[in-house]
């Protein structure tokens, strides 16, 4: 059987490539931002460069051993992917994760792994996508705002002045915390403080960011836990990430359980495993099951394919939404590979699961080839 794997600068990838630069351009030219930042720029690009590669790779070896006939496709240069694609003619396409990609592969008929584009689209998009599953039982959604223009800059600032929570602001389509950083929580004290003008100089140039340089509407989230900021790890507030594999009938992993050295997930931190993973996560079996029933059925609500990932805060016995990822990285080698995670090949590999072994026999049963 024909497999092409598509390789691309994940759409994660080059957003907060993008982000880097209009960080740079905002703030490291400004000396009032200029604290000592540039090095950790310098770290980011070359946490970008290690992961370009690494999933493709071993994507392709997984495959390899498993007796296809493989094929890396670019998918960047789209006129050089159309020619690639109808040259080698696959049976089946994995790595999946763009808009572009699917609308191809969907004009020539070609089988490929994942969700269809408008479950791809919907999910993609964290504001519309947690008023498609609110109504979930079990599932909580917090306050948020999606703010697209500048009066709606100026308009939060303002009201956010008058409350006592802290929130948390990304780009509303981002992924794989693209486009964090430390200037993305906004505590309430950065108000009340002397240095209170400089504050709000500082997260209006990252919602700006975001809205101009990204061109993105920011989703700026209340931060669930009163102590999340100084407390996140103890038992009250747990950060959880859950993924299911299946069609007709799907399965839901083992929940993996994220205990952070700091309050934010950031996109270095990420890419760099700087956290711990818990798998089961330690969350009681009571709430799990209620977990298990809660992600089947925002499965079923996003119309996702194949497999989903979704991402959780849990606050004492209340399951916060934060999340659906229907094209998660797909990585299983963790353990030997500290380049890059996959939540979902972490999750796999608990479970027994060949994770890349059983998308593609479950997209084949799918398709009945």
């Amino acid at each position: 059987m024909r497999i092409a794997i598509l390789d691309k600068f994940r759409g994660n990838l080059s957003l907060h490539d993008k982000y880097l630069k209009a960080f740079y351009n905002s703030y490291l030219k400004n000396s009032k931002f200029n604290e000592n930042k540039e090095d950790n720029i310098r770290e980011e690009e070359k946490i970008l460069e290690k992961h370009k590669f690494s999933e493709v790779q071993e994507l392709k070896e997984r495959l390899i051993e498993l007796k296809y006939n493989v094929k890396v496709i670019n998918s960047d240069d789209d006129n050089k992917f159309y020619n690639k694609i109808k040259e080698f003619e696959p049976e089946l396409v994995i790595n999946v994760s763009e808009e572009k990609e699917i609308i191809l592969l969907e004009k020539l008929s070609i089988p490929y792994t994942g969700s269809d584009l408008e479950a791809m689209i919907l999910s993609s998009d964290k504001y519309k996508t947690k008023r498609t599953v609110k109504d979930v039982d079990s599932l909580s959604i917090a306050e948020d705002y999606l703010i697209g223009n500048i009066k709606e800059i100026n308009n939060f600032i303002n009201n956010v002045q008058k409350t006592k929570k802290n929130f948390i602001a990304k780009p509303n389509l981002g992924r794989g915390s693209a486009g964090i950083c430390e200037y993305s929580i906004i505590k309430r004290e950065l108000f009340w403080d002397a240095n209170k003008k400089e504050n709000i100089e500082k997260i209006k140039k990252h919602l700006n960011t975001i809205l101009f340089d990204l061109k993105q509407p920011v989703l700026v989230e209340e931060l669930i836990c009163e102590g999340f900021l100084n407390d996140y790890n103890k038992e009250n507030f747990k950060e959880v990430t859950v993924g299911l594999l299946g069609y007709e009938n799907p399965k839901v992993l083992m929940p993996l359980e994220i205990r952070k050295k700091n309050p934010i997930l950031t996109f270095n931190a990420k890419m760099n495993d700087e956290a711990e993973f818990i798998v089961p996560a330690d969350i009681g079996s009571k709430l799990r099951k209620k977990l298990e029933e809660a992600t089947i059925k925002v499965y079923k609500h996003i119309g996702s394919r194949d497999y989903l990932r979704m991402d959780l805060i849990i606050h004492k016995d209340n399951i916060y939404f934060l999340e659906t990822n229907t094209a998660p990285g797909l990585m299983m080698n963790h353990l030997n590979n500290k380049v890059a995670n996959s939540y979902l090949g972490i999750m796999a590999e608990k479970e027994g699961i060949n994770l890349i072994e059983e998308i593609v026999k479950i997209a084949k049963k799918r398709y009945n080839l």
